[in-house]
């Protein structure tokens, strides 16, 4: 089971959600996002008949349960926006596993473009014949930063030609005409030295 299971603990008497099977504390289901592909384990529980606490609670056996999940922009739809049906099943420890896509076409186009918008999200139990809608809320689908496969960008790299490198250093022997200018510490002066072709020395100051 991924490390980032998302775990509902669904209480089918009171068709809500709860913290865990041991704290009837309301869960209120976090928002989704698109293009999450999102890993569920689902308890369903009920009151426990033999415990003398209103607040305990057991898990249902669900060895003849089949469990769906939606997410749709209106109600009564046959073909929601995101749709799972199909659960693994621990028998020993009663519960539901498996994932919840947001990445299909059908949500790309009804988010578009904006921000967020509001949705249905629906838990629904069936034994054969018996349909049971366990679990309704309005959930919050946000837009996605990235879109899945995004590319790294590479850096932006710039750089010296040749004679731009050179530039920079002053070698023993320099090209001909090349001269070293000093600037002062507060960069009013220059100072410049070279040499003439009469072979005169150069030795300026200048402002700059």
């Amino acid at each position: 089971m991924p490390t980032a299971t998302r775990k509902l603990f669904a209480n089918w008497s009171t068709k809500g959600l709860q913290i865990s099977d041991r704290n009837g504390g309301g869960f209120i289901l976090p928002d989704f996002h698109k293009y999450e592909v999102i890993p569920f384990e689902i308890v369903v529980l009920e009151p426990d008949p033999d415990s003398r606490s209103v607040l305990s609670f057991q898990r249902v056996p669900i060895a003849n349960l089949s469990l769906r999940m939606a997410l749709n922009e209106t109600y009564d739809d046959a073909s929601p926006l995101a749709y799972q049906n199909t659960f693994t099943k621990d028998e020993t420890l009663n519960t539901f596993t498996g994932e919840f896509s947001l990445a299909t076409s059908a949500l790309n186009t009804w988010l578009s473009t904006t921000e967020s918008k509001d949705a249905y999200f629906e838990l629904e139990i069936s034994e054969g014949s018996n349909i049971s809608k366990i679990y309704q809320a309005v959930v919050t689908v946000h837009q996605s930063v990235a879109q899945v496969g995004a590319v790294v960008p590479s850096p932006v790299d710039s750089y010296y030609t040749m004679a731009q490198a050179e530039a920079q250093f002053l070698k023993p022997i320099n090209a001909a005409g090349v001269q070293l200018t000093i600037t002062s510490p507060g960069g009013i002066y220059q100072r410049i030295l070279g040499v003439t072709d009469e072979g005169q020395p150069v030795d300026q100051i200048i402002p700059v």
